[in-house]
């Protein structure tokens, strides 16, 4: 399904979220940065502007906390498809004016911001299904190229997830969250899943590509390995630097621009395809990549 795409993407834009937030939009205590599309769109625009200007060849969309478990909690449920569409459109219009190719994905997220998932507002079976189907398609109409399933970090949401995003008939790629446990061992991240485990269990096979994505840096290349020995398709990493105390990033052990393309261009050679950034990732750290 990755033949779909009009080229492959080699550099994936940085955290969006977080440079909302470092630019001074607020958060929403419960649905993040999903907000900022409606109180702040313009600067959401620039965003990903600087993101495009930095040589992204992939912009993602502020999507990710923007699933309807979110913004039901949020109290924002009448403007989950606007929300979600605009989203969106804001990047294809950016993408339809640049001077050089750039590819808009749509995301998905099972996240719940509390930790550990909360099972209690996610959806199980068709009705979850249809319900990532429905964000996904909501997306693909307003100009999403592809899906991206963000910070993936379960089995049966993966599941559901996939499925629902393969409905909408564009390619889909599929994002893990991992970390390094202390027995040296890679799970997937607030779980004793194994990520080995997931790539086990899971049936990838429709996936348009699979990756490590919203992972500290120090645990990325683990995850990576890991990924490469159970998957010989297209592969995307965009690690994250500092930490989350809802609804902030805090901005602690920054990794520099030069570091962070150092970084970069050591996950191409290990193999990977497409490489970018997550939170606290700069349109510097991805000009410096790029």
């Amino acid at each position: 399904m990755i033949e779909k795409l009009n080229f492959i993407p080699r550099i994936i834009d940085g955290g969006t979220g977080t440079e909302l937030e470092r630019l001074g939009a607020p958060m929403n205590t419960v649905a993040w940065s999903a907000e900022a599309v409606l109180s702040n769109p313009e600067l959401l625009r620039s965003v990903h502007q600087s993101f495009l200007d930095a040589g992204a060849e992939l912009l993602i969309a502020n999507t990710f906390s923007a699933a309807i478990h979110n913004l039901e909690a949020a109290g924002l449920a009448d403007k989950f498809e606007k929300i979600n569409h605009d989203a969106v459109r804001i990047v294809r219009e950016l993408a339809d004016s640049s001077s050089r190719p750039c590819l808009v994905a749509g995301a998905i997220s099972s996240t719940t911001f509390s930790g550990p998932l909360d099972y209690s507002r996610l959806l199980s079976g068709e009705a979850a299904v249809a319900q990532y189907a429905r964000q996904a398609e909501i997306q693909v109409k307003a100009g999403a190229e592809l899906m991206i399933l963000e910070m993936m970090r379960d089995i049966e949401q993966t599941r559901y997830a996939l499925e629902g995003a393969l409905r909408v008939g564009v390619p889909v790629w599929v994002g893990f969250t991992c970390f390094t446990g202390f027995d040296g061992q890679v799970y997937l991240l607030d779980t004793d899943i194994s990520l080995e485990r997931a790539l086990r269990e899971l049936d990838l096979s429709k996936a348009a590509s699979v990756g490590i994505m919203h992972t500290l840096i120090e645990h990325t290349m683990d995850a990576v390995e890991i990924l490469k020995k159970h998957w010989s398709g297209h592969t995307f990493a965009y690690p994250h630097a500092g930490r989350f105390e809802m609804p902030n990033w805090i901005f602690q052990d920054a990794i520099t621009p030069e570091n962070f393309a150092g970084f970069g261009k050591k996950l191409l050679d290990s193999g990977i395809d497409s490489v970018g950034g997550c939170c606290g990732i700069t349109p510097d750290h991805i000009r410096a990549f790029s």
